[in-house]
Order: structure tokens, then sequence, then C-alpha cells
């Protein structure tokens, strides 16, 4: 969902991303099968740019009488990432996060595991946005294009 932004903001989806679990390479949730409860149990850093606590997963498990204990809220995946490598708090970002599937590179994070969550959450779309004054711009077209281009041929 991209929120509420002025009425003449033009967007455009590059892709479609679903969300995963992060941790940093050798933590306890790797070592079991991973369920809602355990899940659940672990402590949380989350990423919103609204400084929010809660976000997709925490519906699936309000559902199961379970919540998230989130003790940390960043502005970004990227910094939700970091934090999980260096700590055993679970991150929640896009799959590409981790992957890199979609953007076309790696993502930069050494040390992080990846893994599916136990709980079915909404994907999310990934899009580019910009002001139609932009539109006639001839370099902001071009790179819009260009991003358009490389998130195409890497999904």
């Amino acid at each position: 969902m991209l929120g509420r932004f002025a009425p003449e903001i033009r967007t455009q989806t590059l892709f479609r991303d679903d969300f995963v679990g992060a941790v940093r390479v050798g933590h306890p949730l790797l070592a079991v099968p991973i369920t809602p409860e355990q899940y659940a149990a672990c402590k949380h850093v989350a990423s919103s740019r609204r400084g929010t606590f809660t976000g997709p997963v925490d519906a699936a498990l309000a559902a199961l009488g379970l919540t998230r204990d989130v003790v940390v809220v960043v502005p970004a995946f990227s910094d939700a990432l970091r934090i999980a490598a260096r700590s055993d708090l679970v991150a929640l970002v896009p799959r590409s996060c981790v992957t890199g599937d979609k953007a076309g590179s790696a993502p930069g994070i050494e040390g992080i595991a990846m893994f599916e969550l136990p709980v079915a959450t909404t994907g999310i779309a990934i899009s580019v946005m910009w002001h139609p004054r932009m539109d006639a711009d001839a370099g902001h077209r071009w790179l819009r294009g260009l991003v358009l281009d490389v998130c195409r041929k890497s999904s």
C-alpha cells in the first residue's frame, strides 16, 4: 500500500513482492521448524517510515491470538537487516531485500539468513513515484525507464 499522497503524484508499479523473515546466520530460530508461536516469541525489529510498530504479519498473528514483541523501529528495510545481522532480533522484510532477485543486485548485507514466514501475509507493490512536472524531463524519463527495465528483466 502506497499510503496517501497528493492526488497529482504519478505512480507506476515496478514489481510485486512478498515478506520473509530475516535473522543472523546461526540464530536459534533457525535450529527448529518455525511455528507462529516461536516466531511471535522472538524480539523483532520493524521497519516503518511512519514509526509504527505493527506491520502485515501482525494481523495474521492476531488471528491466532499472538503478538510480536517489536523492540525497535527503523525507517528502512536495510536498517532492519543490519540490526538483525548483528543481534538476535528478527526482521520482517520484502524478499527482494534479502535475495536481490528483483533489483538485479545482491543486497550487500552479510550474515543474513532468510526464512519463510509461518503465517500468510499480503504482498506489496514496489512502485516508482514522481511529480507530473517531471513527466517532460528527459533525464527523469530515462531514469524511470531504466529502473523499470531492470526490474522487469530480473523478475
